[in-house]
């Protein structure tokens, strides 16, 4: 037969690994809502600049929003981040017809949907926009 205090030793082991186990497994919409407040700031200084450039300053916050992204919008933002880096692409590399076609790419419906589906699911699952 166990002691008590056995018992208890191990009832206190096995709490602290249910407790550790709960947390690896921390929803994953949580997780990203955390990351959409931490990028909030960032992301409303990029949309207030009136600099060109500011726009690709978006692009490391869209990268880890897109890396943390639940399934259900993952494509949406795989979307906005490869238009936005074709742009950037084709100014870095300073080829007109290359900006011409990816701007063309970041301005369309495709793109601008896209973009709303984020912003949307940010208000209605998170509670908060991408941008204050």
């Amino acid at each position: 037969m166990s002691s008590p205090a056995s018992v208890s030793t191990v009832l206190v082991t096995l709490l602290t690994v249910a407790s550790t186990l709960s947390g690896c497994s921390s929803d994953p919409q949580e997780a990203y809502c955390e990351r959409v407040a931490d990028h909030q700031d960032e992301l409303t200084e990029v949309a207030a600049s009136e600099d060109e450039d500011a726009l690709f300053a978006a692009l490391p916050p869209y990268r880890d929003l897109q890396e943390h992204a639940p399934s259900d919008i993952e494509d949406e933002w795989t979307h906005v981040v490869t238009a936005l880096e074709a742009l950037e692409s084709a100014v870095d590399g300073g080829a007109e017809d290359r900006i011409e076609r990816a701007s063309e790419e970041l301005g369309s419906r495709r793109t601008i949907e896209a973009m709303a589906a984020l912003e949307q699911h940010a208000l209605d699952v998170c509670g908060t926009p991408l941008a204050h």
